[in-house]
């Protein structure tokens, strides 16, 4: 008996000395994320031709400055107004120009009165001498009085005219139909000749000033089209067209500078906004993906693929930036679906379900 006993306590301590069981490790369950930061890589057509970069500028641009000495008076428009051509922008005070005109036109009053008289005079002298009541002489001294007096006349109206012309420079009127784009003068500034007042463009045709790399000349031409994006819209794209081309390349950057037109009928484009695009010279097939499905770690590329709902990083190669896309050499197929923007923290391996949120 106490034999069975001694064997069963042997069996119930080996028993309880022996590791219970390792339960297996939980699965971890798939991160859900929306279908906003995901993409998939298409072929499409993207623009190869030389890259370009600059800044708009308006077509039309009247920077009017002071012709004269005087005070800033009437200052009738101010940054940001339409106007008109012809319409008054700013009058310049100065009292010796007004009594200079002044003068100058009653000169002429006077004048004019002085030929009268020397045409009624030479009348009365053929009338008298007609009658023999005069000598011939008297004929000759009216008609060169009256030649004097023409003389006078023209020499009044021109000193007139003069007076006027200075006149009219107190009065700045735009050049062009337009936009006021700076006025640093204000009322009762003193100005000289030189001295800015009003700057206006003409904001519905500008044109970009942009450079090209020198080896790029063989694929430009006038008439040319070019694409870009410009830092204010960054996701819209805007056409223009070669309009003159430098006849010179900076010796410096070895860069090649460009003039292309392009329309702004509602406004939308500002002048000073930097553009950065291509000339649409080329063109060819490639596949694409959005330039945030890209991350770069030193000199290496890679993208986030997802499949089978699977994270994996592949290595890639790029070419040309199109926009906001980027095309891939390699690395990539047509309709491989990659993460986007924060969603490349995702680390590689980790599964993912994608949800309608």
């Amino acid at each position: 008996m106490s034999r069975i006993l001694l064997l069963l306590l042997t069996a119930l301590l080996l028993g309880a000395c022996q590791e219970e069981p390792k339960a297996e490790p939980r699965r971890k369950a798939p991160l859900e994320v929306g279908k906003e930061v995901l993409a998939t890589a298409e072929k499409t057509t993207v623009e190869a031709g030389p890259e370009l970069s600059g800044s708009l500028e308006p077509r039309e641009r009247a920077e009017l400055r002071s012709e004269l000495s005087g005070s800033v008076r009437d200052v009738r428009v101010d940054v940001g107004e339409q106007v008109k051509k012809h319409q008054l922008l700013v009058r310049i005070e100065t009292s010796d120009l007004g009594e200079a005109y002044a003068s100058a036109k009653a000169a002429v009053t006077a004048a004019e009165r002085n030929r009268r008289l020397a045409q009624r005079d030479l009348e009365r002298t053929r009338r008298l001498l007609t009658a023999g009541a005069v000598p011939s002489r008297d004929l000759d001294a009216a008609e060169n009085a009256l030649k004097s007096a023409e003389s006078q006349v023209e020499s009044a109206r021109s000193r007139r005219a003069t007076a006027a012309k200075q006149l009219d420079r107190t009065t700045v009127r735009s050049p062009i139909d337009g936009t006021v784009s700076a006025r640093p003068a204000h009322e009762g500034d003193v100005v000289s000749p030189g001295s800015p007042l009003v700057t206006v463009i003409d904001p519905s045709s500008l044109r970009l000033r942009a450079s090209v790399p020198s080896d790029a000349l063989p694929d430009i031409d006038v008439g040319t089209p070019v694409r870009f994006r410009v830092r204010g819209h960054p996701h819209e794209t805007y056409d223009g067209k070669i309009q003159r081309i430098a006849p010179t390349v900076n010796p410096v950057t070895r860069q090649l500078d460009i003039l292309a037109t392009l329309p702004n009928p509602n406004g939308k484009l500002l002048s000073g906004l930097y553009a950065e695009g291509r000339v649409a010279s080329k063109e060819r097939q490639a596949v694409v993906v959005p330039a945030s499905a890209v991350i770069r770690e030193g000199a290496g590329e890679s993208a986030l693929r997802v499949v089978e709902g699977k994270v994996e990083r592949v290595q890639i190669e790029t070419g040309v930036r199109d926009g906001q896309r980027v095309e891939v050499d390699t690395g990539l197929e047509p309709g491989d679906r990659v993460l986007i923007g924060p969603a490349r923290d995702i680390a590689p391996g980790r599964r993912i379900r994608v949800t309608d949120r």
